[in-house]
């Protein structure tokens, strides 16, 4: 969303409540906006009176930022609100217009409707979505002529690429772009459109807009590979230069190099087709290239031949991964594994999937989404721990960070100050990688949480420092984003900027179990519980052996606590503490839990464990450090730590 004057200073409201306000204002024009309707699309899980209280929060805000604009400002009639802006430019309403021209398109059209506020409840997410469906069907079929009256090919694809960018849904556009590339003799890019086309159509509750398999059927024709040669396409990717193989120090060569995941064919046995498992390739295939750490490349066995493990690795590939999906009558067998290339072929991790046969694929319930994440965690693991227990031939930036990030899993003293250390020693070889920041952000923010560092107002500034050091440095990837966001809601005092980022690492990366975890966790800070129960739970299923499940389970035990669901509280408080018993923030929820138990005495050994973690705990200390946002919330924590025996 943007605000803009004509001299393009924004003025657009920081909060991201407040620009939801403005935006429903702004699409309604001249007509009066109720603010009931206001108040159930942004605050329908506060009370009536807290609700009113925000909005006028956000109106007053409004206000402010419309004050330098001469004839602008909202109007208040009774229950009801206007925005007047003279003269004014807003593109919802322009491209209803008869002066919206197809030289405007590529300004106007720069992706889906109010996609940076999305999220922020599902009331309001139900609306955006209806507004855009609402604006496409308007102007569907201005766009469609747009199309067909296109002066040339090249022009055609700026205006299809526009408009996908814009309407996912629309099928016309797909195919425009697919034949563009088939007409240019590139099938491979053609087959990326359907890749897009397939990942981008699905809507909220997985279901694909339309039948993409008219966009496929328009990349085949112009092609003479058939359908089992499809599926092993090479998608136009540069293959790595040739390295030194098995286990040299190629493998961390350049500082922020990849790994490179060589991906055979999913071979298709009994009654699977070859159409089927390529249709499994690529849904993998499109949610893993969503992970910056991997670099997912489709390799055609026919071009590898005898001695494919060496030649592979002597390309300069890492990992492989080998699929075989097996359809009977009665069942879908789904078996994948994964190898280390640079020692010789060694299977590190497998995995073998059952389901009763229904006709229906795999994929159709999460499939690939599920599997997508725990093979890049499975590849980190693997990475790391290699590194930790092998001795590097040369210490770089990606070795010092995936180091830290083993130690941080531990969570002691010790180990923290290790991860503290390499990634300072990391931070003076590359002083531009947003991630080193984010990273050192995330262990201090994890020291103070745990209650061991000195000097609390120092590390809080130091935080932030690194933080604000981090986002200035415009990172693009998911884990920095969600880094970030979740140090910014936890910490600074920044809970709506907080949000914002992890909406945006979700948009980069919606398999990104840690991106879940940390918006579920803002959530959590905000108030709304069951939203953050709901995206906590979504973390668990994308990788539920994650090394952060520890930190799932606290998140979830601390949601369902303040929504007053002590039993399933304490049981999730309980599993943290079985995955990670170093981590305070278990215990305290935990601690607090119990105190709403029928005795009201609390549990003692947890007590005395959370002490043993923090010797100096008390009540007004957690109350200190806590993100939490309503007093409420706030109270009920407190109150239970007490009953169960924390010194006040």
């Amino acid at each position: 969303m943007q605000a803009d004057l004509a001299n393009d200073r924004s003025f657009l409201p920081c909060n991201r409540k407040s620009r939801a306000v403005l935006a429903v204002l702004a699409i309604a024009g001249a007509k009066p906006v109720s603010r009931n309707l206001l108040i159930d699309l942004l605050w329908h899980t506060r009370g009536r009176e807290q609700a009113q209280a925000s909005l006028r929060q956000s109106v007053h805000e409004l206000r402010s930022c419309l004050a330098p604009l001469q004839g602008a400002g909202l109007q208040s009639a009774g229950d009801r609100l206007t925005l007047r802006i003279e003269p004014n430019w807003i593109d919802v309403l322009f491209v209803q217009t008869p002066e919206f021209l197809p030289r405007h398109m590529l300004n106007v059209f720069r992706g889906p409707l109010l996609g940076d506020l999305a999220g922020l409840s599902d009331p309001f997410d139900t609306w955006i979505l209806a507004e855009r469906k609402s604006l496409a069907e308007k102007i569907r079929h201005k766009l469609e002529r747009f199309l067909a009256g296109a002066p040339d090919d090249e022009t055609m694809a700026r205006i299809a690429e526009a408009i996908v960018s814009f309407d996912t849904s629309h099928e016309a556009a797909w195919r425009a772009l697919a034949s563009f590339h088939i007409a240019r003799g590139n099938p491979s890019a053609a087959l990326d459109v359907y890749h897009r086309c397939l990942t981008e159509t699905r809507t909220r509750d997985g279901q694909l807009a339309f039948d993409v398999s008219a966009v496929l059927a328009q990349c085949l024709p112009a092609t003479t590979l058939n359908a089992s040669e499809l599926q092993t396409i090479e998608t136009g990717s540069a293959a790595p230069r040739p390295q030194h193989a098995f286990r040299s120090e190629s493998r961390f060569a350049a500082p922020w190099r990849s790994a490179h995941l060589a991906m055979l064919p999913t071979r298709a046995l009994g009654n699977a087709t070859p159409e089927f498992a390529m249709c499994i390739d690529w849904q993998i295939q499109s949610a893993l290239c969503k992970f910056e750490e991997l670099s997912c490349i489709p390799v055609n066995p026919a071009r590898v031949g005898e001695g494919a493990l060496v030649h592979l690795a002597e390309t300069g590939f890492d990992f492989m991964l080998e699929a075989c999906i097996d359809r009977s009558a009665d069942q879908d067998q789904f078996i994948l594994r994964l190898r280390d290339l640079q020692m010789k072929g060694e299977i590190f991790w497998s995995q073998r999937i059952c389901r009763p046969s229904s006709g229906a694929t795999l994929f159709d319930a999460d499939f690939a989404t599920l599997l997508a994440p725990q093979i890049a965690a499975e590849i980190s693991k693997y990475q790391a721990i290699f590194l930790e227990y092998c001795p590097a031939l040369r210490r770089n930036v990606r070795e010092l960070v995936l180091k830290a990030s083993r130690s941080v899993q531990r969570l002691d003293r010790h180990s923290l100050a290790e991860a503290e250390r390499l990634l300072s020693e990391a931070t003076k070889r590359d002083d531009r990688h947003p991630a080193l920041f984010a990273w050192s952000a995330y262990v201090q923010l994890l020291q103070l949480g745990q209650g061991w560092t000195s000097d609390v107002e120092a590390t809080q500034r130091r935080v932030g420092e690194l933080t604000d050091k981090a986002l200035s440095l415009n990172p693009e990837t998911a884990s920095v984003l969600s880094i970030a966001g979740h140090v910014l809601a936890f910490n600074q005092n920044r809970l709506e900027e907080g949000l914002s980022l992890q909406e945006q690492a979700l948009s980069r990366n919606p398999y990104l179990p840690s991106a879940w975890l940390f918006s579920g966790l803002a959530h959590t800070y905000a108030g709304e519980h069951k939203e953050a129960v709901s995206r906590l739970q979504r973390a668990k299923q994308l990788s539920p052996a994650d090394q952060q499940a520890y930190f799932i389970d606290m998140g979830l035990s601390l949601s369902h606590l303040l929504d007053g669901d002590t039993g399933n509280a304490l049981t999730a408080s309980m599993n943290a503490i079985r995955l990670n018993p170093n981590f305070s923030s278990s215990f305290k929820v935990g601690v607090s839990a119990s105190g709403y138990t029928d005795q009201g005495r609390g549990d003692a050994r947890m007590l005395q464990r959370l002490l043993v973690l923090e010797p100096a705990l008390t009540v007004e200390r957690v109350l200190s450090r806590s993100p939490l946002t309503r007093r409420e919330d706030q109270t009920r924590l407190s109150d239970g730590l007490r009953m169960a025996g924390l010194p006040r």
